[in-house]
């Protein structure tokens, strides 16, 4: 009976696990419609942005500036493969600065030498529009690019990360008029492209994130259904035993 006992007490914690990870799934599996709406409904928007600063060219200041990567990280765990992606991509790139948004990997970085040049803050409550701001006052001493996480196709594990420079800058060689002139156009283009770049790599990030941790849930609430099942077939198998044993002892008294 201890045995018995013992399993049924085995698979009720497992049931009582199954039902926290199949809800974090949930939250998972909305989070990421949710940040797959706002990515698809920026990506026509920041693709013409793109688009739009491939037809000028890079000054040879803008080119002798050191790189400043704006990274995004989760805040909570269970994101494995996105966290460790995203270092396996980080320590191929050439040297730089970072500007990490996210609790998680923020003190593996600075041990691993990384020069992180904020405070640990979150990305989950982050304004995006404050850290552009931020981005921008950085912008006379870095270029800055942005580390935007694209999910494999077919949903597989593997994240494979893209580097997106913005150092492109406006050249006043065209023959255009600039209105009111061309330093402040120039200003006003440079912060369209940073913000659209910072919106684009959040969603991107997040995506990616919750992505990432909800098939780690379904991964962990289907591992739950298969070790209640195996411990189903061994209760099964110890009660028949101990039945056995009774009828067996019964029919022996019976004997005697």
């Amino acid at each position: 009976m201890r045995n018995l006992n013992a399993i049924k007490k085995r698979i009720s914690a497992i049931k009582s696990t199954q039902k926290i990870t199949n809800a974090m799934r949930l939250v998972s599996i909305s989070k990421v419609q949710q940040f797959k709406r706002l990515q698809d409904s920026l990506a026509p928007y920041f693709n013409e942005v793109e688009k739009i600063s491939k037809d000028y060219k890079t000054t040879s200041e803008a080119n002798d500036k050191p790189i400043l990567y704006v990274v995004y990280a989760p805040d909570l765990s269970l994101v494995s493969a996105y966290t460790g992606g995203l270092f396996r991509f980080i320590k191929e790139k050439e040297v730089g600065d970072f500007y990490w948004v996210g609790t998680q990997g923020y003190d593996t970085a600075i041990k691993n030498g990384l020069n992180i040049i904020n405070d640990k803050e979150h990305s989950d409550d982050v304004d995006l529009d404050e850290l552009a701001e931020i981005c921008a006052s950085y912008l006379e001493k870095y270029n800055i690019s942005l580390i935007i996480p694209e999910y494999g196709r077919g949903g597989e594990m593997s994240l494979t990360f893209d580097i997106t420079p913005l150092n492109v800058v406006l050249d006043d060689n065209y023959d255009v008029i600039y209105y009111p002139n061309f330093q402040e156009v120039k200003a006003r283009y440079r912060d369209i492209v940073l913000k659209a770049m910072i919106y684009y790599a959040y969603y991107a990030s997040k995506f990616s994130e919750y992505t990432t941790r909800r098939i780690a849930m379904e991964a962990a609430t289907n591992n739950a259904d298969e070790m209640i099942e195996d411990l189903q077939l061994v209760y099964n198998r110890v009660r028949q035993e101990a039945i056995t044993q009774e009828i067996s002892e019964l029919v022996s008294g019976m004997e005697a």
